[in-house]
């Protein structure tokens, strides 16, 4: 006959195995729960504020007639802009030789772009029908974000509509939720119509620290979520360093207002975006879909 120590002893016994078992599955279940990631966050940010840039680069380049010269130029993209923003008194231009100087309030473009303030923009004439273009602005007010900006983009139109830009970029934006992202690098830009792609790599300054923003494959229409593309990002020892110390980010673009994100430490997660999904769920060129072109 057990004693009534051993009878109350075995229950305790079990309560404590139970009370383990379950915290093994708690440690199971917040291993598999995606954390949120200022990184993550930051890189997202960081490329929208590129994405924003590169609208408005796109909207000043097309109106760059072939062949002219720079004094040339600033004065018929002058011309043309009233008919490029809405509404049309929404923007006045100022032409000194080949600078012309844009100011914008509440002005509505191609491609979704919304922006007020006051930018410069001096041409320089380039091979093949092109052009080089150095936008500078300060206090930009561009989507929800604040830019200041100075971007060179080397443009050149190509066949069948499309227009291609080389970018070299320096400025910082404000996101709206106020976070500073300051950015150094290069990007490259296809673009037809409503849609563009994005490659390119860039130092992001952020908190007195330097990230590492790697882009491939960027594709999105009009202001909608990114279609695709990939970013790898991660802390870099120095601004204009070409490597990631440590832990490294890779975040996916899939079409929706979540990107997922992995990071080389196992981290997971998703970066929720400031989007709205692609009623006509465009492609990229090439992934398979309806499209064989860079358009809408």
């Amino acid at each position: 006959m057990r004693s009534l120590g051993n009878r109350t002893a075995r229950p305790a016994v079990c309560l404590l195995a139970l009370a383990a078992a379950l915290s093994g599955c708690d440690a199971v279940e917040d291993a598999l729960t995606p954390r949120d990631s200022e990184e993550a966050r930051a890189a997202v940010e960081s490329m929208s504020l590129t994405r924003l840039e590169a609208t408005l680069l796109m909207a000043i380049a097309e109106q760059i007639p072939p062949g002219e010269m720079p004094s040339a130029i600033a004065p018929a993209v002058a011309m043309a802009l009233p008919m490029v923003f809405t509404p049309a008194d929404c923007v006045e231009t100022e032409v000194v030789d080949a600078t012309l100087t844009m100011t914008l309030d509440g002005c509505a473009g191609p491609r979704a772009l919304s922006v007020s303030g006051t930018a410069a923009v001096v041409f320089t004439a380039a091979d093949d029908d092109g052009a080089t273009l150095n936008l500078t602005a300060t206090g930009l007010e561009i989507g929800d974000a604040t830019m200041t900006i100075n971007a060179t983009a080397d443009y050149a139109p190509q066949p069948l509509g499309a227009h291609r830009a080389s970018v070299t970029t320096e400025g910082l934006g404000t996101t709206p939720d106020d976070l500073i992202v300051g950015r150094l690098g290069t990007y490259d830009i296809e673009w037809s119509d409503a849609c563009f792609s994005i490659d390119g790599e860039w130092s992001s300054s952020l908190d007195d620290e330097i990230f590492l923003t790697s882009v491939d494959d960027y594709y999105g229409c009009d202001a909608f979520c990114p279609a695709a593309g990939t970013i790898v990002y991660g802390r870099t020892r120095a601004t204009g360093a070409d490597d990631i110390q440590g832990t490294a980010l890779t975040i996916t673009y899939l079409g929706d207002t979540g990107a997922p994100w992995v990071a080389t430490d196992g981290a997971f997660g998703r970066q929720e975006l400031q989007c709205t999904e692609d009623p006509d769920d465009r492609e990229p060129p090439g992934s398979g879909g309806d499209d064989d072109d860079l358009d809408d």
